[in-house]
């Protein structure tokens, strides 16, 4: 007969750990939370090129729909005896690698419960002029902004944005 308690409280520890972690998740993603950057915003409050970003990353997910995700790479500037892509194809195949790519969050610092899981990475347009912009931030060519993805354990999907590649980001309350 004693062992049944001992059962018992083993799947109530596991059911009361389970309850903690979906706790800590839930308070790791709360958009009320003190701290500025946790602090919620909506997709109109985005800049251009952020509310681009997260809508071409909610439409094409997956990194092999990277130059769906990423149209602007293909846009020209304008050169004395035509036009010329803007991005080179060294740029592109950086993009390859960065649009949809999954990080594990190791450190803790970005969305997420640190060690639970990580994020997708999708870039947004850096800027509304890229022809300007390109020219004048070429060691940068991609830019700063970023939109990410995180799923919870529970598979719903969290939406941030950063302007400035994860110095601050916001959770995005209607993504």
């Amino acid at each position: 007969m004693a062992a049944a308690p001992t059962v018992q409280r083993h799947w109530d520890k596991q059911a009361s750990a389970l309850s903690q972690a979906e706790q800590a998740e839930r308070q790791a993603l709360d958009p009320a939370r003190a701290t500025d950057s946790w602090a919620g915003t909506d997709t109109a409050s985005l800049s251009d090129e952020l509310r681009e970003g997260l809508t071409l990353a909610k439409a094409n997910p997956d990194p092999a729909d990277w130059q769906s995700g990423m149209p602007w790479l293909n846009e020209e500037r304008p050169t004395k005896t035509g036009t010329t892509p803007i991005y080179l194809p060294k740029h592109k195949s950086l993009a390859q690698h960065s649009w949809g790519s999954t990080h594990n969050n190791n450190s803790g610092l970005l969305p997420g419960v640190k060690g639970a899981g990580g994020y997708v990475e999708y870039y947004a347009r850096p800027a509304t002029d890229l022809a300007a912009y390109w020219q004048a931030h070429q060691k940068q060519p991609l830019g700063k902004n970023r939109i990410i993805k995180q799923v919870n354990v529970s598979g719903k999907t969290y939406w941030w944005a950063s302007p400035d590649h994860y110095n601050s980001y916001r959770f995005v309350n209607d993504a």
